[in-house]
């Protein structure tokens, strides 16, 4: 998942779509998984010290 602000959001299902041809990120039935990633993301942060701030 791509979060940087100033580009387009990316979420990609890499079992089913390996090179990254579709983009999920602005699809409807992906958006609640788009809501959570940042968490998620924060959460492996957290468990591995990494201190650099989410944007």
């Amino acid at each position: 998942m791509n979060l940087s602000p100033t580009d387009t959001g990316e979420l990609y299902d890499l079992n089913s779509d390996p090179l990254e041809l579709a983009n999920l990120y602005d699809n409807p039935e992906f958006a609640a998984r788009v809501r959570e990633m940042p968490g998620r993301m924060r959460e492996g942060q957290d468990r591995v010290w990494d201190e650099l701030e989410l944007r």
